[in-house]
């Protein structure tokens, strides 16, 4: 370009100091999203893609100063793009040239890993148990890529390992465990804040097997992350700046976890001390922590803020859980914890351990049923529900016990500050659904999965008026099956009308059935599919409908005996849900002789049809036998 004096005209940008320039392009890169969760540290994928496109974009000088900023090169992520031949084996080997300019070019700044060792193609892992399946990125390229990431682990921020087998993830544990590379007395790894170690195959631990696979593999190291703490010894030998631990699918020595987290005063004022994010997801029974280990681990970290418990903690006998023994284990003390995240394969065990658990600042719950699609019986969380709402630990598996507190026998809720609650699969019987939702009365925000129709008819008011959750102001039913969705509408309807009468707090709320949560997923994706419109209410939408609630209507009473409720009486009361209240006749119809869930002769039938299948197998069987 030029100047209308014949000199070339310089861009006012390529007038900007390096200092600026440099700034501005750190800033590019590393500017933290809206959406980021702190809870996974400043990593952002486009912060290890930015750099480069950056130095192979800009002019020359440009270049010079994004090769220079040191700041630009400290995210640092190894995938399979990383990987450039095989050996004799037939083992992908690691290229690192691409690692070691980052390394250098990033000099002495605090630095950010991420190894990504997850197959995209395969689409089924589970099928594959782990034994039979050779991943792309192997252990030996795990080997090769943290060789050269220990000799900088001075500088290490954040660690973050994600593979589909076990085979490179317990590579990566074994080098993590090596001895320490460095002589120097202390920690090795003082700045390191965030450590995410993710095996993505959760079939093995919802399989329902209980048993870690591969089986040769299972043993991990005594001495968890030794090439990190280097020759510390005593109290010094702990992570100073740890914040972050999430092990999804990964275990270790549990025993000896909790002597390797930060120290921190429960109460302290600095927002840096202690563990803030703990996260332990799908563990196989086998390699589970114990019940003391699991406590102490959670003592451990007194300013935890997030814990996710997903198909994992302590396992133990149904014995362990009887009153005179359960009840002797201590309390645990997480005066700041907001936001818990639990799946169970068994509700009454998960509904134990928090029993254990002292949380009084709970804001968000989340509970989702993790049992695997297949399995034959449905797991009740009846227990769990209840003991949210009042504390209260009453087995309500028993089919025949079908009755509820009173909404005053519930004030000591274990988490009464509680604002949020996500109920994901989760199924229970409408009394425990009471309890739960009259103990939680700052709730603003109930969110529910796949909900059968107790589920809403559990928010009527009771015939004295007392409304379950007066604050709440949103509710969100997602995944409602189609044939539930009219007989959903009404009872919606019917609720909101019924709170509006009791003056509880306006409530907001949506209903989208699996079609609409199909749609939405794929518009997330940037499918060109048209979405449909999710069906919204507001309660004063019904000021002119013609609602006739009756106090009396459904009521039971009863009461508990001493023996069942650990010695005191309670009076609770039931109310009733019908559905054919809500003009859902076929659906009723469906239940009535010669209805399609009450056919003699369509029942006669099958029972023939599948007395001759059993003989076939028997006899198969037999024949294989012989």
């Amino acid at each position: 370009m030029q100047s209308t004096y014949g000199r070339p005209r310089v861009s006012l940008f390529d007038q900007l100091p390096a200092e600026l320039v440099s700034y501005i392009l750190d800033l590019s890169t590393h500017a933290p999203s809206y959406e980021q969760d702190p809870s996974q540290g400043v990593f952002s994928m486009e912060s290890t893609i930015k750099p480069f496109e950056l130095a192979s974009c800009l002019g020359s000088r440009l270049r010079r100063i994004a090769v220079g900023t040191s700041s630009l090169w400290t995210s640092i992520l190894i995938t399979h793009a990383d990987l450039y031949c095989q050996d004799e084996d037939g083992e992908w080997m690691l290229n690192p040239d691409r690692l070691l300019h980052q390394l250098v070019r990033s000099k002495e700044q605090p630095i950010d890993v991420v190894i990504y060792a997850r197959d995209e193609d395969e689409c089924d892992l589970s099928i594959h148990n782990d034994t039979n399946y050779r991943p792309t990125f192997g252990p030996k390229a795990m080997r090769a890529a943290l060789k050269i990431l220990l000799s900088q682990v001075r500088r290490w921020r954040s660690l973050a390992i994600y593979t589909d087998m076990w085979a490179p993830m317990h590579e990566a544990l074994s080098c993590l465990d090596d001895v320490p590379l460095s002589i120097n007395n202390g920690v090795v790894a003082p700045f390191l804040e965030s450590i995410t170690l993710h095996r993505h195959n959760p079939y093995v631990a919802t399989s329902g097997s209980g048993t870690f696979v591969p089986h040769h593999l299972r043993d991990v190291s005594p001495h968890p992350f030794n090439a990190l703490l280097g020759n510390a010894t005593g109290d010094a030998r702990r992570f100073p700046r740890l914040r972050h631990l999430n092990l999804y699918g990964v275990h270790l020595n549990w025993d000896a976890l909790p002597d390797l987290l930060p120290t921190a005063m429960p109460m302290s004022t600095s927002s840096r001390q202690g563990l803030q994010t703990l996260e332990l997801a799908y563990h196989a029974e086998d390699v589970r922590p114990s019940t003391d280990a699991f406590f102490r681990m959670l003592g451990a970290a007194p300013r935890l803020r997030k814990f996710v418990l997903r198909v994992s903690g302590p396992h133990e006998p149904a014995t362990a859980f009887a009153p005179a023994v359960w009840s002797s284990r201590p309390h645990v003390s997480l005066p700041l914890l907001e936001d818990l995240d639990i799946s169970y394969l068994d509700a009454w065990e998960t509904a134990h351990i928090l029993s254990r658990m002292h949380a009084p600042n709970l804001r968000a719950l989340s509970i989702e049923d993790g049992t695997p699609g297949d399995s034959i019986e449905d797991e009740d969380a009846s227990g769990l529900l209840g003991y949210i709402g009042d504390g209260l630990l009453v087995d309500n598996r028993d089919a025949n016990r079908t009755l509820v507190w009173t909404s005053d026998a519930c004030a000591g809720a274990p988490f009464p500050k509680l604002e949020k609650i996500s109920l994901r699969k989760v199924l229970a019987r409408a009394p425990s659904l009471t309890r739960c939702l009259y103990g939680t009365r700052d709730l603003k925000e109930l969110e529910m999965e796949a909900p059968t129709l107790e589920f809403l008819g559990a928010l009527f008011p009771d015939e004295q008026g007392a409304v379950p959750c007066p604050k709440l102001e949103t509710l969100s039913a997602r995944n409602l099956r189609d044939f539930q969705t009219e007989c959903a509408r009404e009872c919606l309807a019917r609720v909101l009308e019924a709170r509006r009468h009791c003056k509880a707090a306006g409530v907001e709320a949506t209903l989208t059935t699996c079609a609409e949560e199909e749609l939405l997923r794929r518009a997330a994706l940037g499918d060109d599919e048209e979405e449909e419109d999710e069906d919204s209410f507001m309660d004063e939408d019904y000021d002119a409908m013609d609602f006739d609630y009756s106090e009396s209507d459904g009521a039971e009473t009863g009461t508990e005996t001493d023996e069942e409720s650990g010695g005191t009486d309670h009076h609770y009361h039931h109310l009733s849900f019908d559905t054919k209240t809500f003009s859902q006749e076929t659906e009723a119809d469906a239940f009535k002789l010669g209805g399609t869930f009450n056919d003699p002769v369509f029942d006669a039938q099958y029972a023939a049809v599948w007395a001759g299948l059993q003989a076939q197998v028997h006899g198969g069987v037999q024949v294989a036998a012989q």
